[in-house]
């Protein structure tokens, strides 16, 4: 009886096994799975168009003053100058202070005459009236040129215009003995001149013999 129970007992548990099998191949194709229903996508929303953006107003460009140029400071040296000029000498002419050379140009030169004795020094750059002269080989600071004439300073502190060509760069001593000896030679009524008796006697060897004479003659005369 036992053993009819067990049997029973697993051919039930057999149909059972075989039924659920079954069902399953109902649901299911052969070698497919079962249909899973897809999930909906969700409806994108559209995304706002962005409010565009105002360009910012430049601020205002600041007012900028210009500075004020300062006057510019005036150099005393041209100032200076001329006072000392008008104080040395009141009858010279002054030049404008825009036509004196600056300090680093002034140029420093030396007489040397035509004739061997000297040159003029006057008042004006033109119809100046004599100062005086200066004789050969002074040095003299040239200040300013106007023309055919500067303004210069002489050795001893004179002022006045002086003939720029009579102007050297290196004074020539031989050359001034030879142009007074000419000129002497030349103009026989010095020959009496007390003016030129010293330079005779000294250059005597060098001299014509009349010259010599007319010299020493009239030297004599003056002492009687």
């Amino acid at each position: 009886m036992k053993r009819t129970v067990r049997l029973i007992a697993a051919l039930l548990l057999i149909a059972t096994m075989l039924s659920l099998t079954a069902c399953g191949n109902a649901n299911s194709p052969a070698g497919q799975t079962a249909n899973v229903e897809p999930t909906a996508a969700p409806e994108a929303t559209a995304e706002p168009t962005p409010e565009p953006t105002p360009a910012p107003t430049p601020a205002p460009l600041p007012v900028v003053t210009p500075a004020p140029t300062p006057a510019p400071t005036e150099d005393p040296y041209y100032s200076d100058l001329l006072k000392t000029v008008a104080a040395a000498d009141s009858r010279v002419v002054l030049p404008e202070k825009e036509q004196l050379l600056p300090p680093n140009q002034v140029r420093i030169k030396y007489a040397q005459g035509s004739y061997g004795q000297g040159i003029l020094l006057v008042s004006a750059a033109s119809d100046g009236q004599q100062l005086g002269v200066i004789d050969d080989g002074v040095r003299v600071t040239v200040y300013t040129a106007q023309g055919e004439r500067g303004l210069v300073k002489t050795e001893d502190g004179r002022y006045g215009w002086a003939t720029l060509a009579l102007l050297v760069d290196r004074f020539d001593p031989d050359l001034s003995y030879k142009n007074k000896k000419d000129f002497l030679i030349g103009h026989s009524a010095d020959w009496t001149s007390p003016a030129w008796y010293d330079f005779i006697i000294k250059n005597a060897s060098d001299l014509p013999a009349e010259v010599v004479k007319a010299a020493k003659d009239a030297h004599e005369a003056g002492k009687s």
